[in-house]
């Protein structure tokens, strides 16, 4: 992780910042009160369907969202708006075959993917070699949390129009979420991490419209 460089806004970024900044703004409006998780029968389909990856040698051994070691052997998954340690269900919609698996991670990050699994989980899925699955996940337990925060990640860009993009979110001043500069395993391509959100659904607005804009973002629960 590295401080974002802030290269002047180009042409295009001064054209769309007003309207952008302007949902980023009422984003942050509704203050800090906090709120409980949203209802899990109101999570989109699109967090609960759609395909399946898995993550292994490159991540074992190092820290996964939630502070543990990952642990590629162990039957544990990443996934984006889940709380930590909500057990899920995780079916193919294809073979049939499903595992239960423990949220200790956050992600995937790429369009059309729900969860990314360990290894261990993968591979009892019988996905392991072909590396993507159709999958439809099933929350079984999902732990309370009293003050849930969010986060928009914005990712799988190049350095050049990431960097457009922090500066017309700076163009704003201080009060927006805090940006964060964060490789994404390719040298050429970097993330932008927008923290700080305290409300789920005004922060999905926000990823509306960067998605409106082209950009591939992605809600995120963070808790801080």
């Amino acid at each position: 992780m590295q401080p974002l460089a802030v290269p002047p806004a180009d042409r295009r970024g001064r054209r769309l910042a007003a309207p952008l900044l302007f949902v980023l703004g009422l984003a942050l409006l509704g203050g800090c009160a906090t709120r409980p998780p949203a209802e899990v029968s109101r999570l989109p389909q699109g967090e609960l369907a759609g395909a399946a990856s898995w993550y292994g040698h490159q991540y074992h051994g190092k820290r996964t969202a939630n502070g543990e070691v990952y642990d590629m052997d162990s039957m544990t998954a990443a996934h984006r708006t889940l709380p930590f340690n909500s057990q899920v269900r995780v079916q193919r919609t294809d073979t049939g075959g499903a595992v239960e698996v423990r949220i200790n991670d956050r992600g995937p990050f790429v369009d059309g993917r729900v969860i990314d699994l360990s290894r261990a989980a993968a591979r009892r899925l019988g996905m392991e070699n072909q590396g993507l699955a159709p999958v439809r996940l099933t929350p079984l337990e999902v732990p309370e949390e009293a003050a849930a925060r969010w986060s928009i990640v914005v990712g799988g860009l190049s350095h050049a129009r990431i960097d457009r993009l922090a500066a017309r979110l700076r163009e704003a001043g201080p009060q927006l979420p805090q940006v964060i500069y964060r490789w994404n395993g390719d040298p050429r391509f970097a993330q932008v991490w927008l923290r700080g959100y305290p409300r789920e659904a005004a922060a999905r607005q926000v990823v509306d419209r960067l998605r409106g804009e082209g950009y591939p973002a992605f809600l995120v629960r963070t808790n801080r």
